[in-house]
């Protein structure tokens, strides 16, 4: 706040005349300087600091005056200690008038011709450095005689290429008329339009000032200056062609416009795509197929382009890429310790699939068994692919359409499959469909008869449904109870993996089913390789461990699916012969081998005791063609009794041999070596039909 400070008359006087002599005509002048001279010694009266009107109408809030007249309102602030070093319109301005002062002196001044009629509130303050004074006036100006604009035309903003209606509402005593000019008030080169209080502009594209005259006999009066402002042109869309998209496969494009666009609207994508409204660039994996018609507007501020509208087609997935795919990891000794695995998959038509892989983490524990792992995705548009990690490993796979095959790696392990080629619905099985079972016989002819193998026969049965899904169960030769599921391929191929020896060892490789036309059902076949590995381990049985090994698989169709049926394969009702080999049984001074007769009752009749030697009993269920027993040995005082082995009717190339398996054989013990610490061996058991026609 300035401070109030009295100030004799002759330190006011001189200065506030200078300036005036320098603002006003000489008419004002003089009156301005009556004005002043009057005030006498106004300074003398105690009060605050004060800020007046000293001319035209001394001490008054309002300054009145005319519009085009000559006017000069003076003002002057008192009490304070110094002059002020400046002055200005805090707010509020008047039309054709202008605020003037001298630097560091108590005299300002407004100072024109006004050029509108109208109240126009202002706010003066007169400053020094950070401190500030002021005081409110109106000015009201009327207008000329006859004449006066009660409404002025406005200023506004309109797109590019509109045109927009100018207004003015005017009073006067006589008939009025008007002229409107395109330019700043006052500027009479371009005169536009008719002689109206309304003007309508052409279609603008740049922005355009206007005013209008109103003219009686006795009075002219300019408007203010209507400014109409014009956004710029709207960007205009460029005319291009959208690439295809294919159904989960990555996509990118960007739409492009003249005119420097600001933004972009996109309409009518298809799902899965989305689009950046800054760079108007579609990114993302559509989730349809189709044709989708998508619009595209670019703006600029205020301006749009009309919608263009362009053809996206999004191509469906190959059918060849949809639907389950599954197959087998390799055994590799970096990446699974050697123990393989298998990989199921499926994906659908909107590229997104679901990966489900069991293997052995190369970086666990020597004996940690397989772990499942889920993966989930999008298809990429090329091979391969899916890219993914599972278990710390890179995965890669490619799929053929045209084939089916799956093949990639995950680490160093390779990885080969197919996809599923039966569906329960629409593609059955139904010529495949069944009870089968199958051999599990060493293969390589170097290790028959080598005792750190097993030599026992494995074996195991496996049902097919209509949907081609298929499910196993098994023995391996040295008492492994497994299980597996898989499906079949194009070729009938399927996979078999199970972990085994509690996660330190496994079973896997591939078969084929084959059906003989001719023979429906009756000729479906199995056939396939697999290995089979087991790690070293603290047991009776195989300590050292062994593999892998490979092992080939024989086997054919049994019966339908559900139960209730009587297998293919059972002996003819007559004599069977039960022979036992390798384990080293042949060391025992007891045979157990032994003829019996399979009767019409689908049992077994066993011999007399004296002519059982080794107390052999049999089963075999005529349901699942499953053979079950067991036998003893007695070596002198030492007796091995009830030795159990377990065999399966085997439909194989030997239409004479009915069923075989294994058993498991302590071995006698050495000097000084306890009865319950000899090795464990596998042994082979065979069922062989030596009587009446060969079986079905």
């Amino acid at each position: 706040m300035l401070l109030f400070q009295r100030t004799p008359a002759a330190q006011v006087l001189l200065p506030e005349v200078n300036l005036i002599s320098t603002l006003a005509s000489s008419g004002s002048l003089r009156t301005a300087i009556t004005v002043v001279a009057g005030l006498g010694a106004y300074d003398r009266v105690a009060g605050a600091t004060t800020l007046v009107q000293l001319a035209p109408s001394r001490g008054a809030s309002t300054v009145t005056g005319r519009v085009g007249g000559d006017l000069t309102a003076i003002f002057q602030i008192t009490g304070t200690p110094t002059p002020p070093l400046g002055w200005e319109l805090e707010s509020g301005e008047v039309p054709g008038m202008e605020l003037t002062y001298n630097s560091g002196e108590g005299i300002a001044a407004l100072v024109g011709k006004p050029l509108e009629s109208g109240t126009f509130p202002i706010r003066l303050v007169a400053t020094h450095g950070p401190d500030r004074f002021g005081r409110n006036f109106t000015v009201s100006i009327t207008g000329q005689a006859g004449v006066s604009i009660t409404v002025q035309p406005t200023s506004r903003t309109v797109a590019f290429g509109q045109s927009v209606t100018l207004a003015i509402q005017a009073s006067g005593s006589e008939a009025l008329s008007y002229q409107w000019y395109e330019g700043v008030s006052g500027d009479e080169s371009l005169p536009v339009g008719g002689d109206e209080n309304t003007f309508t502009t052409p279609a603008l594209e740049t922005t355009t000032n206007y005013w209008v005259r109103v003219s009686s006999d006795l009075a002219t009066v300019n408007s203010r200056t209507a400014q109409i402002t014009v956004q710029p042109a709207p960007p205009e869309v460029v005319d291009a062609v959208f690439p295809a998209a294919t159904v989960g496969a990555t996509y990118s494009h960007t739409v492009t416009a003249v005119g420097e666009p600001s933004r972009f609207t996109l309409t009518g994508l298809p799902r899965g795509l989305r689009a950046d409204a800054v760079t108007g660039r579609i990114s993302g994996r559509p989730e349809v197929s189709g044709v989708f018609q998508v619009q595209v507007r670019a703006a600029r501020g205020g301006s749009s382009s009309p919608p263009v509208s362009f053809p996206l087609v999004v191509k469906a997935l190959s059918q060849g890429l949809v639907g389950t795919f599954g197959g087998l990891i390799q055994r590799d000794a970096a990446s699974n310790r050697g123990l393989g695995g298998f990989v199921s998959l499926t994906t659908t038509s909107n590229g997104s699939y679901t990966l489900r892989a069991s293997t052995t983490s190369s970086s666990g524990a020597a004996r940690a068994g397989a772990v499942a792992y889920s993966v989930k995705g999008r298809l990429e548009a090329a091979a391969p692919q899916i890219s993914a990690k599972v278990g710390g490993l890179d995965l890669q796979l490619s799929l053929n359409a045209e084939t089916g095959e799956m093949t990639g790696v995950l680490g160093t392990a390779g990885v080969n499959g197919w996809r599923a080629r039966y569906h329960a619905t629409f593609r059955p099985a139904e010529s495949l469909a069944g009870y089968y079972s199958a051999a599990l016989r060493l293969a390589d002819v170097g290790d028959h008869g080598v005792v750190t193998l097993p030599q026992g026969t494995g074996f195991l049965t496996m049902i097919v449904g209509s949907n081609g899904g298929l499910t196993v169960l098994g023995r391996t030769a040295d008492g492994q109870a497994f299980s597996s599921a898989a499906f079949l391929g194009s070729q009938g191929q399927f996979w078999l993996y199970t972990g085994l020896y509690r996660g330190g060892g496994s079973l896997q490789g591939e078969m084929n089913l084959t059906e003989e036309p001719q023979v429906p059902f009756f000729g479906n076949v199995i056939r396939g390789d697999l290995t089979w590995r087991k790690p070293a381990v603290n047991e009776l049985a195989y300590p050292g461990g062994f593999g892998p090994v490979n092992v080939e698989v024989e086997g054919a169709y049994l019966a339908p699916a559900s139960r209730g049926h009587v297998v293919l394969g059972l002996p003819e009702t007559g004599v069977v012969s039960l022979h036992f080999s390798e384990g080293e049984i042949h060391t025992s001074l007891t045979n157990p081998d032994l003829d019996v007769v399979w009767a019409e009752t689908r049992k077994f009749l066993l011999p007399p005791a004296l002519e059982n030697a080794g107390r052999v009993s049999l089963n075999l269920n005529p349901a699942t063609g499953a053979l079950s027993g067991q036998f003893s040995l007695v070596d002198g005082t030492f007796t091995r009794n009830k030795v159990a082995f377990k065999g399966q009717v085997i439909r194989g190339s030997d239409g004479d041999l009915r069923a075989e398996g294994s058993f498991l054989l302590p071995q006698l013990p050495t000097a000084g070596q306890a009865a319950n610490r000899t090795a464990i061996l596998s042994g082979r058991v065979e069922l062989i039909q030596v009587r009446g026609e060969p079986a079905r």
